[in-house]
């Protein structure tokens, strides 16, 4: 799935809160915070991938895609 400032307020609602108490504020704000990280620097992308799953570290530093991958709209 890819992710884009603009796209994001389309699926907002689908983002799950938090079960407990985080400090970083929940997945909602991770995925703004990234989201607005993007927006300042076009040239980057975010991954939010599970690294619960053995080996998914490795394979996103190879350069494969897992989970959510974060943008600047390049239109």
């Amino acid at each position: 799935e890819s992710v884009t400032p603009e796209s994001y307020e389309k699926i907002r609602s689908s983002v799950g809160a938090s079960a407990s108490t985080d400090v970083t504020g929940g997945m909602d704000s991770k995925v703004q915070q990234m989201l607005s990280l993007v927006e300042e620097i076009p040239d980057i992308s975010v991954q939010l991938f599970s690294g619960e799953k053995a080996g998914n570290l490795k394979r996103v530093l190879e350069g494969e895609v897992l989970g959510t991958l974060m943008h600047k709209n390049q239109s």
